[in-house]
C-alpha cells in the first residue's frame, strides 16, 4: 500500500517505523496485563492524533515487557518492572528535522512517551569479517518479523490498511483525520469477497 500511495507522494513511499510507550512502572504484581489495558484505553486518542499528524494507517502490536528487579528478598519485596510499547510500521510522511521533536512529542499530553520515528534508509552494516549493504526494505522486513509476528501476538491495522481511501492526501489536502476501531488479526487473515 506504501508503495502505491508512494508513486504519486514520494514522501510516503517508504514505510516509517513507530514505537510509543507508557512510562515503565514498577510494582509487586507479575502479571502485566493492566498496563496493556492502560495503553488499549489510549490506543484510539493516539491513531487519531498520529492520524491527524499525516500518518494514514499502518499495522502495530502491542508488546509488554516486564523484568524482576533484583533486591535483598529478607528486606524489600519482589518487584517487577512492566513497560508497556506499540510497534508500528506505518503509511506516514518524511518529517523534517526541524518538526521532528514536536512531532515526537505529540502523544504525551495523552500520558504516553515520545514517538521513537524511523524512516529506514539503506546503509553499510559491518561485523567481524564481512560488509554489506543493508536495503530500507530489509530492514523494514526485519523490524515486522522482529515484533509484528514474534510470540503469536495479535496484529492491529488502522487507516488506509483498512481500506480508509478519504486518508490518502489529495493534490488539495489530507484526509479527515477520523480513526476507526482496531481490526484485530489473529494470524488468519480474511479475504474480501469484492
Amino acid at each position: 500500500m506504501s508503495e502505491g500511495i508512494g508513486q504519486f507522494l514520494p514522501i510516503m513511499r517508504m514505510p516509517k517505523l513507530i514505537t510509543f510507550a507508557l512510562p515503565s512502572v514498577e510494582t509487586i504484581e507479575s502479571d502485566s496485563s493492566s498496563e496493556i489495558k492502560k495503553l488499549e484505553k489510549l490506543l484510539p486518542k493516539a491513531r487519531s492524533l498520529l492520524t491527524e499528524n499525516g500518518v494514514l494507517g499502518g499495522t502495530y502490536v502491542i508488546e509488554c515487557t516486564s523484568r524482576l528487579i533484583w533486591s535483598d528478598l529478607a528486606v524489600e519485596k519482589q518487584m517487577w518492572k512492566h513497560h508497556a510499547h506499540v510497534h508500528m510500521v506505518a503509511v506516514a510522511p518524511g518529517i523534517h528535522r526541524s518538526k521532528l521533536k514536536n512531532f515526537c512529542e505529540m502523544l504525551m499530553p495523552l500520558g504516553l512517551g515520545r514517538i521513537n520515528y524511523k524512516a529506514p534508509k539503506g546503509k553499510w552494516v559491518e561485523y567481524p569479517g564481512v560488509k554489506f549493504y543493508l536495503t530500507a526494505e530489509k530492514q523494514v522486513a526485519k523490524y515486522i518479523g522482529k515484533y509484528l509476528v514474534k510470540d503469536q501476538r495479535s496484529s492491529r491495522t488502522f487507516g488506509v490498511l483498512r481500506g480508509r481511501e478519504e486518508l490518502v492526501p489529495s493534490e488539495s489536502g489530507t484526509g479527515d483525520g477520523n480513526t476507526e476501531p482496531d481490526d484485530i488479526h489473529d494470524g488468519e487473515r480474511t479475504v474480501d469477497s469484492r
